[in-house]
C-alpha cells in the first residue's frame, strides 16, 4: 500500500487525445464540405446574377492587366470599376477614332469649323475671342452665332447689314462635350444590345471603351452581332429634340468572327436625359464601315429652329487599299432618325498606291440671312507623286466644281441659281 501510495499517478490522456484527435479530423471534413459548396454557389451566382458576374469579370480583367506586357494607364481610373482603366484628362477632348490605321494614311483630316458666318453678318471666328471650342482638336462654333445667329450678329457691322425679322432670328443652340465613365459606357452598351459584359477596357491613348458582350442582339441600323462594342469616352449633349434635350454617344460595333469587309458598323445613338441618368433610346444612325473611324462629329442647327442636327464624317477602308470618307446630316425626332443629306468626301486608294484622289470640302453657311444654312460643296482632285518605296507625297490639288444645296421641305436639294 505504501509503495502504491508513493508512486505518482500518470494523468489521464483523455483530454489531450480526445480533443487533439477529434479536432484534427473535423477540419479536413469541414473543408471538404465547405469548398465544394462555395464553388457551386459561386458558379450559380456567376450565371444567375449579372451584377456578380460583371464584378468577377472586371476583377479578372484587372488582374490580367497587371501581368500584361503592355501597360494600360489612365487618369484617375473609375472608382468601383476595377476592370476598366479610364481615359486620362488629356484624352477628354480628342475626336473619336482619330488614330491612323491601315496602309499609308496620308490624306489630311478635316480641319476647321463646318459652319461659316455669312459675309458682313458677323465677326470672323478665327479672330473673335468669344469662339467656344467644341473640343481639343475639334471644330469651333462662335458663341455669337449660337446665341444670336449670323443675322443678328451683323447689326453692328455697319449700315449695310440686313435687318432681321423676328421670325428669322436664330434660336440659341448650346451643345457641350461631356465625359462618359466606364460604368456608364457599359450601361449604354447593354441598353442598346442587351447581353452580358465580359470585359471592358480602355488602354493608353485610346479615346473609347472596348466592351466585349456575350449574348447581345443586333439592333438596327447596327446590322451585325455586337460581340465587341466601342463606346466613345465623350458624348455630345444638347437640344437634339424639339421638346427636350439628350446626348449622342458615338459607337463602333464589330463582330470579330464575321467577314472582314462586312462585320463593322460605325455611327451614333441619341439617348434622352443625361449621361448620368440616361433615358430611352430615341434613334441611331450607322453605316457599314470596315475598320471604320469617326473623323468629324459636330452638332449644327441647320434649320434655324433651335434644334441641333448631328453631322458625322466616317472613314472606312476597302479591298486593295481603298479609303473612303462619307459625311451625313442627321436629325432626330420621336419617330426616330432622319437622314437629311449625305455626300462622299474622299475616294482614294493609298494602299495601291493611287496617284490621284477625289475629295469634297463641305461648309455650312447662311447665305441669304433667313436663318437656314445652305451647304457649299467644293469638289476637287488631289494628285500625288509616288516615291520608290511606294509612299506618296502631295503634288497638288485642284477644285473642279462648286455646288450649293438649300433646304427644301426639310431636305437638301441643289440650288440651281448658285452653282
Amino acid at each position: 500500500m505504501a509503495g502504491d501510495k508513493g508512486k505518482p499517478k500518470r494523468p489521464a490522456p483523455k483530454g489531450r487525445s480526445g480533443r487533439g484527435k477529434g479536432g484534427s479530423g473535423k477540419l479536413p471534413v469541414a473543408l471538404a464540405i465547405a469548398l465544394p459548396a462555395v464553388l457551386v454557389g459561386g458558379f450559380l451566382a456567376y450565371h444567375a446574377s449579372p451584377w456578380f458576374s460583371g464584378h468577377v469579370d472586371d476583377a479578372a480583367s484587372r488582374v490580367k492587366g497587371w501581368f500584361s506586357s503592355e501597360p494600360r494607364v489612365g487618369g484617375g481610373g473609375q472608382a468601383g470599376d476595377p476592370g476598366v482603366v479610364g481615359p486620362g484628362p488629356e484624352q477628354s477632348g480628342e475626336p473619336v477614332f482619330k488614330e491612323p490605321v491601315g496602309p499609308a494614311m496620308d490624306q489630311p483630316l478635316p480641319d476647321g469649323p463646318l459652319v461659316e458666318p455669312a459675309p458682313g453678318t458677323g465677326p470672323d471666328p478665327a479672330l473673335d475671342p468669344s469662339v467656344a471650342p467644341a473640343g481639343k482638336d475639334g471644330p469651333s462654333v462662335p458663341r455669337s452665332q449660337e446665341s444670336k445667329g449670323p443675322s443678328a450678329g451683323g447689326q453692328g457691322a455697319g449700315a449695310s447689314a440686313k435687318k432681321v425679322l423676328p421670325r428669322q432670328e436664330r434660336k440659341a443652340v448650346v451643345t457641350a462635350e461631356v465625359p462618359i465613365s466606364a460604368r456608364q459606357a457599359q450601361k449604354l452598351a447593354t441598353t442598346l444590345f442587351g447581353g452580358k459584359v465580359l470585359s471592358a477596357t480602355s488602354g493608353r491613348g485610346e479615346p473609347w471603351y472596348t466592351i466585349r458582350l456575350s449574348g447581345g442582339k443586333k439592333r438596327y441600323p447596327f446590322d451585325v452581332t455586337p460581340a465587341r462594342v466601342l463606346v466613345s469616352t465623350t458624348a455630345l449633349s444638347g437640344p437634339f429634340l424639339r421638346n427636350g434635350s439628350g446626348f449622342v454617344a458615338l459607337l463602333r460595333v464589330e463582330d470579330p468572327s464575321g467577314a472582314e469587309w462586312t462585320s463593322c458598323f460605325v455611327g451614333a445613338t441619341l439617348f434622352k436625359g443625361t449621361v448620368r441618368a440616361p433615358g430611352a433610346v430615341v434613334g441611331s444612325t450607322a453605316m457599314q464601315a470596315p475598320r471604320g473611324r469617326i473623323v468629324r462629329q459636330e452638332a449644327v442647327d441647320t434649320q434655324g429652329d433651335g434644334v441641333a442636327e448631328l453631322v458625322l464624317e466616317i472613314e472606312s477602308e476597302g479591298p486593295q487599299g481603298a479609303l473612303f470618307r462619307d459625311l451625313g446630316v442627321h436629325s432626330f425626332s420621336a419617330g426616330g432618325t432622319v437622314g437629311r443629306w449625305t455626300v462622299r468626301t474622299l475616294d482614294d486608294a493609298p494602299g495601291l498606291p493611287a496617284d490621284s484622289a477625289e475629295f469634297r470640302n463641305v461648309k455650312f453657311k447662311d447665305r441669304d440671312g433667313d436663318g437656314k444654312l445652305e451647304i457649299e460643296v467644293q469638289a476637287g482632285r488631289r494628285s500625288f507623286k509616288i516615291k520608290e518605296d511606294m509612299s506618296r507625297e502631295v503634288a497638288g490639288e485642284k477644285v473642279v466644281s462648286r455646288v450649293t444645296y438649300r433646304l427644301d421641305r426639310g431636305r437638301y436639294v441643289v440650288d440651281k441659281t448658285k452653282r
